[in-house]
């Protein structure tokens, strides 16, 4: 008999390791997660509170990027703005 295989959407990052002798695959390690939310020198960011300070300027467009970039052992967040 077989087991259900049930899933949950967790948000970790992992990969699958190549098949071995066994049918079934293997997942690595949990190497980060990817929620909506980063970590910038300890401070919590979400790109939604971005935006919203982002639309309260009608000369901006609300396409924007966020650019992490590591300087040694600090994370810097750029952020790349549209004008209108």
């Amino acid at each position: 008999e077989a087991m259900p295989m049930i899933r949950y959407r967790t948000r970790d990052l992992t990969r699958l390791l190549p098949g071995t002798a066994r049918n079934m695959r293997r997942m690595d390690r949990i190497t980060g997660r990817s929620d909506d939310m980063l970590i910038i020198r300890g401070i919590n960011v979400f790109p939604s509170q971005v935006e919203e300070q982002i639309i309260r300027f009608k000369e901006l467009s609300p396409h924007y990027q966020l650019e992490v970039n590591r300087n040694g052992n600090h994370d810097c967040l750029s952020i790349n703005v549209e004008l209108k």
